[in-house]
């Protein structure tokens, strides 16, 4: 559900086309979101200025369905000197055959094709694990704001957890 509004005089919240009252509101959305929410209201002021110096780094996740006997060692393991960072099997919520391969922060895989990406990916663990066969099926999904750009001194842009409204 999309949040449009808050109002936190009246404490009502815009979801759809509801208005749902609340007592407190926890806001556990990304930090654009958590501005496009809080820039038109007044006493944020703090909080949207640290948030419009926060930068960004993106994360790639390939998902790659092979058949359900296909299992890792271990339910995640990380990649060293390849594109691939994480490794995870998804047999570990009810998805098995299911394998995650996670690309956190910017780099030249972001310039990629999908269809390269894949590949890519494919030739790395086919090397890693010789005896898995081909991949069935594969999706790339690429979060361009997937979290903060953690640099030194970035705790002076980050927002506090609480905000001046007792009720936000």
């Amino acid at each position: 559900h999309k949040v449009s509004n808050i109002d936190p005089e009246t404490k009502i919240l815009a979801v759809n086309d509801e208005q749902i009252p609340f007592r407190q509101l926890i806001m556990a959305t990304p930090s654009h979101i958590t501005l496009q929410l809080l820039r038109p209201l007044t006493g944020f002021d703090e909080i949207t200025g640290k948030l419009t110096q926060l930068q960004h780094n993106p994360v790639c996740t390939i998902y790659l369905q092979y058949p359900p006997h296909i299992r890792l060692p271990l339910p995640m393991l990380g990649c060293i000197n390849s594109t691939s960072e994480w490794l995870f099997d998804r047999v570990h919520c009810g998805q098995p055959g299911l394998i995650a391969v996670i690309i956190s922060a910017d780099g030249p895989h972001m310039l990629w094709t999908n269809e390269e990406l894949t590949n890519r990916i494919i030739t790395e663990l086919s090397q890693l694990f010789p005896d898995w066969p081909k991949p069935v099926s594969a999706q790339v999904v690429r979060e361009k704001r997937a979290g903060f750009y953690c640099h030194i001194n970035v705790d002076a842009v980050r927002p506090r957890i609480r905000t001046a409204n007792p009720h936000i």
